[in-house]
């Protein structure tokens, strides 16, 4: 768990500056007195920093189980630390047409509620994406295309060793559809520094 969190509070990396307008209300009366008491709205720019989160968890096999609930904590604790939205979906070895919105699976939303979310999200799906090839059918390789389509930043984190990972067919053919990075400090670290260097990208 200590290396887990060592590596997740690499997301501080991961920040995005924000301009909205609010009412500048010392300058909106100053102004307006002078104009002998014509109060016209004068707005200025405020700079905050957004931090949204989607993480999506496999947590419907065996070999997942050590990880759920350590990873699903974690990342709930950098809400405290940072100004940002998490939001949490789970699925069992791969996605077709919903996800969950609790850790049982008992509760579900269909996948295009997901993909309406906005784009700026930065996306970490957490599986060893490993699987019978049955399972990733095309229908649930088009859902992960238009995941990565959407949402620009999305990283896989994958707690096997990757030494492991060219021993799984679907592991491989998921690799080559989302960048995918060991869940160690080191690998995280990649996937923010990637994430960052996409956000500056964009601006």
């Amino acid at each position: 768990d200590n290396n887990v969190d060592a590596a997740l509070s690499a997301l501080k990396g991961v920040r995005e500056e924000d301009t909205i307008q609010e009412l500048d209300i010392p300058v909106t009366i100053k102004k307006g007195i002078k104009r002998g008491g014509l109060f016209l709205p004068i707005e200025k720019e405020k700079i905050t920093n957004r931090l949204q989160v989607l993480l999506m968890i496999d947590n419907g096999g065996w070999s997942m189980d050590p990880y759920v609930r350590s990873v699903t904590s974690l990342f709930r604790k950098m809400k405290t630390r940072f100004a940002h939205d998490l939001e949490t979906r789970y699925f069992h070895n791969t996605i077709y047409d919903v996800v969950y919105t609790d850790e049982r699976r008992t509760k579900y939303e269909e996948v295009d509620r997901t993909l309406d979310m906005d784009p700026n999200y930065r996306v970490f799906v957490v599986g060893d994406a490993s699987m019978a090839p049955y399972e990733l059918d095309e229908r649930s390789i088009i859902f992960w295309g238009r995941l990565k389509d959407k949402f620009k930043r999305t990283a896989w984190l994958n707690p096997t060793y990757e030494k492991y990972w060219g021993m799984s067919y679907t592991t491989q053919l998921l690799k080559e559809l989302i960048s995918m990075y060991p869940m160690t400090p080191r690998g995280i670290e990649k996937a923010v520094r990637e994430m960052n260097r996409l956000t500056y990208k964009d601006k």
